[in-house]
């Protein structure tokens, strides 16, 4: 269960799916074109996708220590 926040507000009952991978900025291009769901914040340990669509789920990868 995830703590609130305003990033998952109007997300519906999954507020988020998180993938641990290494390369968080290449999984987000892979999930981005597959799903057509807009990056919403990527860095080197961290990728946010979201559907724009109201209600949807947030997919978050996160690099995994080396």
């Amino acid at each position: 269960m995830l703590e609130p926040r305003e990033v998952y507000r109007d997300t519906g009952p999954i507020a988020a799916v998180v993938v641990d991978c290494a390369d968080p900025r290449a999984m987000a291009r892979f999930w981005g074109a597959a799903t057509d769901w807009p990056v919403r914040r990527v860095t080197d340990d961290l990728a946010m996708l979201r559907c724009a669509r109201a209600g949807a789920p947030a997919s978050n990868s996160s690099g995994c220590p080396a």
